[in-house]
Order: structure tokens, then C-alpha cells, then sequence
């Protein structure tokens, strides 16, 4: 692999996980709030954070149901070598 194709598979690779940080931290403050309350009393933290990191999203708390309905990961199991 030459070099410009290693250098524009980590640059890929790099803008799908930055891409992806807000959304990850919604998702995982919506988990973690015991109620609407806790949320919006954390929101804001959360919210300026992005902002001064350059992104523009909006946390909004997630419904339990919207939760559920996300399909789980699958994990593939290697097995060991005997």
C-alpha cells in the first residue's frame, strides 16, 4: 500500500470517528439520566463542550423506545487456536 493510500485511509477512518463523537455522547448521556430532569440539568455541560470543540449538534434526550429500537451490535467470536 502506498503511502498516500495509508494517508487517506487514516484521514477516513479519523472524520468517520470525529463524525460520529456527538451523536455518541447524546446517546450515552440519554442512557445514563435517571429522568428529563438529570438530562437537561447535564445538557448543558455537554452541549458548550461541543460547541467550543467546533461541532454543530444539538443534544436532545432520547426516548427509552428510540433506544430499543437501535439494532445491537453483533460481535464476532475468533476462536483460539488449539
Amino acid at each position: 500500500m502506498s503511502l498516500i493510500s495509508k494517508m487517506c485511509l487514516k484521514h477516513c477512518k479519523t472524520i468517520y470517528i470525529t463524525k460520529n463523537i456527538p451523536e455518541a455522547i447524546n446517546k450515552r448521556l440519554s442512557e445514563i439520566s435517571f429522568d428529563k430532569g438529570s438530562f437537561d440539568k447535564a445538557a448543558p455541560l455537554y452541549q458548550h463542550a461541543m460547541n467550543e470543540s467546533g461541532y454543530n449538534y444539538l443534544t436532545a434526550q432520547r426516548s427509552t423506545q428510540q433506544q430499543k429500537e437501535e439494532p445491537a451490535q453483533k460481535h464476532h467470536m475468533v476462536p483460539s487456536p488449539n
